[in-house]
């Protein structure tokens, strides 16, 4: 019994560390910065151009989303399992930094950033 309650505050212990570990998004390995500090610090990682990934507030109806979509005349690439997030494509003629400007307008949308280009290895020179 004494080894059962034993394990018991053991696993209890480590799930609590676990829990309190600070997780850091850090897709960008040049810099250490996620797309989102960068860009607001004006330089924008390496990303897939044309492309942006589009979170929409909860409760927002499906409808409303696709009529802000269309009105930016972006298309939908990828929906995600996480609620309202998206990849979209932008037209040819708009760039990345316009469409963010663009998006974050909407009062309906959480955030968005550039498709953030992630490597498992880095680039030999």
């Amino acid at each position: 019994m004494a080894i059962k309650i034993l394990i018991f505050y053991a696993i209890t212990v480590m799930l609590i560390i676990s829990c309190n570990t600070k997780m850091n998004a850090n897709p960008n390995p040049d810099t250490g910065k996620n797309p989102v500090q960068e860009q607001k610090q004006g330089t924008l990682p390496r990303y897939k151009e044309g492309e942006v990934l589009v979170r929409f507030r909860e409760g927002i109806p499906r409808t409303r989303i696709e009529e802000i979509l269309n009105r930016l005349a972006l298309t939908i690439l990828y929906s995600y399992a996480i609620p309202n997030l998206y990849l979209v494509q932008a037209p040819r003629d708009e760039t990345v930094e316009t469409i963010l400007e663009k998006l974050q307008t909407y009062p309906e949308v959480l955030y968005s950033e550039p498709n953030p280009i992630i490597s498992i290895q880095p680039k030999v020179k």
